[in-house]
């Protein structure tokens, strides 16, 4: 057997064999002669013996005999592919004296990869053995980035839970900041908040003022997601201020001036800010925002187009405020741009203000389901930016 130790075919280290045939001599004959190649070799003396063989101690490659007494090569390689677990790999060299084409089919049907003619070719089964070492090997590496695949996957997943915890709980701190519907000195309020993702950049509250009276804000942040909620919410205490001050103009610049100074292409918003006097004056600051809706008790929509350019856009002056009658029963509807164009049909303006003439003479908390069932009826999917409705009431 010189010339298989001097052979130039690639010998794959730790590759191992099991060899089955239920001739001794031919068996051990077998398995000297692939011992030589350099493989790790096993022999079994049936079917049966080699079936248990494997599957105590699952071999790279299987050189079986067809013909064997009790379970045949056939049955066995049906067997072990049957229970080979899955990341396992079997390279089956099927031995047989039948060189008849059905034959031969008839083994690579049941799982055989390659065939040997009896009496016994070294030169082919050595050519079988190097074919499968390759493959064992190439396997191996298959098996060891899957691996590292995996555990990448399950790195990302890990990441992406604790993202997502994160955002939940970045999410509740949000809503937390929004106000509970109540009575706020001579107004009464309710809210619809619905953002596209966890968190959005569509932000409001109301805040009574020293004196009586109240003051409220509805901002739209550019963007979406993290960065807008992040500035929505930096926002949030800057805007309050104006609950104090009473000067709508000062805290409408500041806010700009804030926004300007960000680096972000995007650091802007619209907003409209709200002054409600005991005496039922409003004054409204708007900066882009969309037109908010006057609903008056008798009837009849006003829509207050009045405004400037959104805060942070580009350094400009901030517009003057509007100064008009809220009577009691009177409404204000502040939103944003997303109430009228989110959904597969948008509500668009003529909706908004059908459904504020439809509701005219319903609860505000009822006021709010009716919109949040318009949204939801008209959305056809996921929700392409925040949606949010601010409805507020002089109760007087």
């Amino acid at each position: 057997m010189d010339w298989l130790r001097s052979s130039p075919l690639s010998r794959p280290s730790q590759v191992s064999v099991l060899v089955a045939d239920d001739d001794p001599i031919v068996r051990e004959l077998i398995a000297a002669q692939i011992e030589a190649l350099g493989y790790e070799v096993r022999t079994a003396e049936d079917g049966q013996a080699a079936a248990a063989a494997a599957l105590a101690n699952w071999p790279d490659v299987l050189v079986t005999d067809w013909s064997m007494p009790g379970m045949d090569g056939i049955e066995l390689i049906r067997h072990l592919r049957a229970h080979c677990a899955p990341g396992r790999y079997l390279h089956v060299i099927l031995m047989t004296t039948s060189s008849a084409a059905e034959a031969i089919g008839a083994g690579l049907a049941a799982g055989a990869d390659d065939y040997v003619p009896k009496p016994l070719d070294m030169m082919r089964l050595q050519l079988g053995l190097a074919s499968a070492g390759r493959l064992v090997q190439l396997q191996g590496q298959l098996q060891r980035k899957n691996q590292r695949l995996e555990r990448a996957h399950n790195r990302l997943r890990d990441a992406y839970r604790m993202t997502r915890r994160d955002l939940q709980a970045a999410a509740a701190s949000q809503r937390r900041l929004l106000p509970d519907p109540r009575q706020e000195g001579p107004i009464r309020f309710d809210w619809l908040c619905l953002p596209s993702n966890l968190i959005g950049g569509d932000l409001f509250d109301v805040a009574p003022r020293p004196g009586g009276g109240a003051f409220a804000f509805h901002i739209d942040v550019a963007g979406h997601g993290v960065p807008a909620a992040l500035r929505s919410t930096f926002l949030h205490d800057r805007l309050l201020r104006a609950a104090g001050s009473g000067d709508l103009r000062q805290t409408a610049t500041e806010i700009s001036d804030i926004l300007l100074e960000d680096a972000a292409d995007d650091s802007y918003c619209t907003a409209a800010l709200a002054l409600f006097d005991p005496q039922g004056v409003l004054t409204l600051l708007q900066a882009g925002h969309p037109a908010p809706r006057l609903l008056r008790r008798g009837g009849g929509i006003t829509a207050l187009e009045e405004g400037g350019l959104p805060l942070g856009l580009i350094d400009v002056p901030v517009p003057e405020p509007l100064t008009l009658a809220f009577e009691p029963g009177d409404r204000l509807f502040l939103y944003s741009d997303g109430l009228v164009d989110c959904g597969s049909e948008p509500l668009g303006e003529d909706g908004l203000d059908a459904l504020i003439e439809e509701s005219s003479a319903l609860e505000l908390s009822v006021v709010i389901d009716r919109f949040k069932a318009a949204m939801v009826e008209r959305k056809g999917g996921p929700l392409s930016d925040d949606v949010s409705l601010l409805v507020i009431e002089n109760s007087r």
